[in-house]
């Protein structure tokens, strides 16, 4: 139970049900049920979001079931000076090579030699130091100003189908340019011919395939139809759980732009296994609360390759 204080002496009593399904919101005495989707935050400070990450113990290059995160960075002038860190509670490892993943320092990219990136394997992470919660630290020195930047706290399990269950994760190759980004991800492509790769593992799911059939045929002289060409093309829909505006924007404005989007939901109850599916984004919608800061989406996406044809031809 919460309660919170307003000026002209109105409180607010916040509180759930043991399950976590329902929200009662008491405003002076009247009681609103809010759903789990409403469920709201009346702090005066936010919740840290984490990002469920896993590794498959002792299986190096299983792509399905080990999570990778990145970060690209840019300097502005080549004195300037950036450098990241892994960390734990008893750790803060300098990242300078590819023990922790993919490190791309300052003058890699030959094109842009001011970009330092870097690719988190979290398979390496684990079976190098232990599962837990880990988060990164960058010190920046950009134009003589020196700023250390926080990224969000990652939970690093081995990975299991309950743990997994309920997300859904997103991965991307992009090789071209976003005119408003202040990365040009096509002048990565010397050094990296598939794109710039990021990966996102969301709450959420990725709803069963659902076929639509576009048919094209005539009558002949004894009104008999007859095919020309039919094709069915599957459309599938993301729902996500809430987000804060920090990953949702970097997933929106950035993600479902690239060149290559592959989507794995990891439900239990969902129709179909679905791995690394190939998927093209054509409608995005957006949900708000009245209590709660971060919103969540329904993302309609049909496949990449649209090519189950039947012609006569």
């Amino acid at each position: 139970m919460i309660t919170i204080d307003l000026p002209n002496n109105e409180t607010i009593l916040y509180d759930s049900d043991h399950n976590g399904l329902t929200t009662r919101l008491n405003i002076n005495g009247s009681i609103a049920n809010l759903s789990v989707k409403e469920k709201c935050c009346l702090c005066n400070c936010k919740c840290e979001y984490t990002e469920k990450v896993f590794s498959e113990v002792g299986v190096i290059n299983n792509p399905a079931f080990n999570d990778k995160t990145s970060f690209l960075f840019k300097k502005l002038i080549a004195s300037d000076t950036i450098d990241i860190y892994l960390c734990n509670s008893s750790n803060r490892i300098a990242i300078t090579d590819n023990t922790y993943g993919l490190f791309y320092p300052a003058g890699y990219f030959s094109l842009m030699p001011l970009y330092v990136g870097f690719v988190a394997d979290w398979n390496l992470i684990y079976n190098l130091l232990c599962p837990g919660s880990y988060w990164f630290e960058i010190d920046t020195t950009i134009l003589g100003v020196t700023e250390t930047i926080y990224s969000i706290c990652y939970d690093l399990k081995k990975y299991d189908y309950a743990n997994a269950q309920f997300t859904v994760r997103i991965e991307t190759w992009n090789t071209g340019v976003i005119l408003n980004s202040d990365f040009d991800y096509a002048k990565l492509i010397p050094e990296l011919p598939l794109g710039w790769y990021q990966s996102y593992r969301i709450g959420g799911k990725l709803l069963a395939k659902i076929p639509k059939l576009t048919i094209d045929n005539y009558y002949d002289q004894d009104y008999q139809l007859l095919q020309i060409q039919d094709k069915i093309s599957d459309t599938y829909e993301l729902e996500t759980h809430l987000l804060p505006a920090s990953i949702s924007n970097q997933i929106i404005y950035d993600n479902l732009l690239a060149n290559t989007i592959l989507i794995s939901d990891y439900n239990l109850w969902n129709e179909e296994i679905i791995r690394q599916i190939n998927l093209y984004p054509i409608e995005i919608n957006k949900k708000y609360y009245a209590y709660n800061n971060n919103c969540n989406f329904n993302i309609k996406f049909t496949t990449k390759f649209d090519n189950i044809i039947k012609n006569n031809f």
